[in-house]
């Protein structure tokens, strides 16, 4: 027979006033705009967001000091959203819509037309991604120009085209400090 432990608390909810990965593209864009935003940025003339895929907020203060680490304060920090695949997690960075929304539920999926797993990142093509994709990305609709910085090897990744379609693309071999 099995042994059992049981629970005696429940997992912490976040709070409804936290912020989300679905906020920060969005709040940089308006905020060029001057319209009020999640974030509560001000108006600027432009804006530079950086994502990097895998750099969770622990990660950043177990890091040796440096800038990350002396600028950061508790409320710096967004919520990714479930579930935290990367897929997910980028395509609610790029539409400001939760994954149930924009639906790219996980890192792959079963598509019964072909009877197998497909890779949501690099399975699909900028075509069929849109069969799952069912949201725009907000660079296709925004009234500021949008320039993407991404990978030479995701150039031709439908997952990259569909999620920031509309922006100026710029491919690098690599990108470091």
């Amino acid at each position: 027979m099995a042994d059992f432990v049981l629970m005696t608390t429940m997992l912490p909810a976040i709070s409804p006033r936290a912020l989300n990965l679905k906020d920060v593209f969005l709040s940089a864009k308006v905020s060029i705009l001057g319209e009020d935003n999640v974030m509560n940025l001000t108006k600027v003339a432009s804006s530079i967001v950086v994502m990097i895929d895998g750099l969770g907020y622990e990660n950043l203060l177990d890091a040796k000091p440096g800038f990350f680490r002396r600028s950061m304060a508790d409320a710096d920090y967004a919520h990714c959203g479930f579930p935290s695949t990367t897929a997910s997690s980028i395509a609610s960075f790029a539409t400001a819509l939760e994954a149930s929304d924009h639906g790219l539920f996980g890192y792959s999926i079963f598509d019964r037309s072909l009877n197998e797993n497909v890779n949501l990142l690099t399975g699909l093509d900028r075509f069929s991604i849109l069969d799952y994709f069912k949201a725009s990305p907000l660079s296709e609709e925004s009234q500021v120009p949008v320039h993407a910085v991404t990978l030479a090897a995701y150039e031709n990744s439908g997952f990259t085209r569909a999620t920031m379609h509309g922006a100026e693309h710029h491919f690098e071999a690599e990108i470091s400090h």
